[in-house]
Protein backbone atom coordinates (compact mmCIF):
# COMPACT_ATOMS: atom_id res chain seq x y z
CA UNK A 1 0.00 0.00 0.00
CA UNK A 2 1.06 3.44 -0.46
CA UNK A 3 -0.33 6.99 0.14
CA UNK A 4 0.64 10.37 -1.39
CA UNK A 5 -0.92 13.62 0.01
CA UNK A 6 -0.17 16.82 -1.15
CA UNK A 7 -0.85 20.69 -0.72
CA UNK A 8 -0.06 22.86 -3.09
CA UNK A 9 0.28 27.10 -1.98
CA UNK A 10 0.48 29.77 -4.22
CA UNK A 11 0.26 33.11 -2.93
CA UNK A 12 -0.73 35.87 -5.07
CA UNK A 13 0.46 36.98 -8.08
CA UNK A 14 -0.01 40.14 -10.34
CA UNK A 15 -1.15 39.41 -13.88
CA UNK A 16 -1.63 42.49 -15.17
CA UNK A 17 -0.53 46.39 -14.36
CA UNK A 18 -1.91 49.38 -16.01
CA UNK A 19 1.32 51.98 -16.45
CA UNK A 20 -1.72 54.71 -15.78
CA UNK A 21 -4.12 54.01 -13.41
CA UNK A 22 -3.58 51.40 -10.69
CA UNK A 23 -7.56 50.07 -10.16
CA UNK A 24 -6.60 48.75 -13.79
CA UNK A 25 -4.44 46.31 -12.15
CA UNK A 26 -5.38 42.50 -11.45
CA UNK A 27 -3.92 40.26 -9.39
CA UNK A 28 -4.40 36.14 -9.15
CA UNK A 29 -5.66 35.74 -5.65
CA UNK A 30 -3.68 33.11 -3.61
CA UNK A 31 -5.06 29.49 -2.93
CA UNK A 32 -4.77 26.46 -1.87
CA UNK A 33 -5.04 22.98 -3.31
CA UNK A 34 -5.30 19.35 -1.58
CA UNK A 35 -4.45 16.19 -3.54
CA UNK A 36 -4.33 12.36 -2.90
CA UNK A 37 -2.95 9.42 -4.27
CA UNK A 38 -3.46 6.14 -3.14
CA UNK A 39 -2.04 2.65 -4.44
CA UNK A 40 -2.66 -1.03 -3.48
CA UNK A 41 -0.29 -3.72 -5.11
CA UNK A 42 -2.38 -7.17 -5.32
CA UNK A 43 0.25 -9.18 -6.90
CA UNK A 44 1.51 -10.40 -10.05
CA UNK A 45 1.84 -7.10 -11.24
CA UNK A 46 -1.80 -5.61 -10.77
CA UNK A 47 -2.51 -3.01 -8.82
CA UNK A 48 -5.54 -0.81 -7.71
CA UNK A 49 -5.16 3.05 -7.73
CA UNK A 50 -7.23 6.18 -7.35
CA UNK A 51 -6.18 9.93 -7.09
CA UNK A 52 -8.19 12.31 -5.74
CA UNK A 53 -7.74 16.36 -7.02
CA UNK A 54 -8.42 19.81 -5.78
CA UNK A 55 -10.15 17.81 -2.57
CA UNK A 56 -10.98 21.34 -0.88
CA UNK A 57 -12.90 22.95 -4.05
CA UNK A 58 -10.61 25.85 -4.16
CA UNK A 59 -11.04 28.36 -7.25
CA UNK A 60 -9.31 30.59 -9.09
CA UNK A 61 -10.07 34.25 -8.20
CA UNK A 62 -8.82 37.07 -9.68
CA UNK A 63 -8.74 40.56 -7.81
CA UNK A 64 -8.92 44.31 -9.88
CA UNK A 65 -6.82 47.16 -8.21
CA UNK A 66 -5.88 47.04 -4.39
CA UNK A 67 -9.01 45.17 -3.48
CA UNK A 68 -8.65 41.26 -2.43
CA UNK A 69 -12.10 41.04 -0.97
CA UNK A 70 -14.80 41.34 -4.03
CA UNK A 71 -12.82 39.02 -7.30
CA UNK A 72 -13.73 40.34 -10.47
CA UNK A 73 -13.41 36.95 -11.66
CA UNK A 74 -13.92 32.92 -10.64
CA UNK A 75 -12.95 30.39 -12.39
CA UNK A 76 -14.18 26.67 -10.34
CA UNK A 77 -12.19 23.55 -11.78
CA UNK A 78 -14.28 21.81 -8.97
CA UNK A 79 -12.98 18.32 -8.27
CA UNK A 80 -11.32 15.52 -9.71
CA UNK A 81 -11.03 11.88 -9.70
CA UNK A 82 -9.70 9.28 -11.44
CA UNK A 83 -10.01 5.49 -10.54
CA UNK A 84 -8.64 2.42 -12.11
CA UNK A 85 -6.89 -0.97 -12.35
CA UNK A 86 -3.17 -1.27 -13.73
CA UNK A 87 -0.72 -4.40 -14.57
CA UNK A 88 3.07 -4.19 -14.72
CA UNK A 89 5.39 -6.86 -15.85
Amino acid sequence: FSARFSVLFQTNTSTFINSTNSLFDTISGDFTRLDLFVRQKLGRGLELFANFNNLNGRPDEVFRGAVDSNPSFTEFYGRTFDVGVRFRN
